[in-house]
């Protein structure tokens, strides 16, 4: 399980679990989504991110 750490609506800046990395396009969940995913045997909700938005 890899972090990443974004910047979100309205300038916050927090740490999501990244789920796919699809090159300029990051897919990103919490990290209580993925535990409940991994608990319930299915893909976890996830929601994607320009890699603008990662911060390094």
């Amino acid at each position: 399980m890899k972090t990443v750490t974004v910047i979100v609506y309205g300038g916050t800046i927090e740490k999501k679990i990244l789920v796919e990395d699809r090159g300029n396009i990051l897919i990103v969940t919490t990290e209580d989504e993925w535990k409940a995913a991994e608990r319930e045997n299915r893909p976890p909700v996830a929601i994607g991110f320009r890699r603008e938005y990662l911060v390094e």
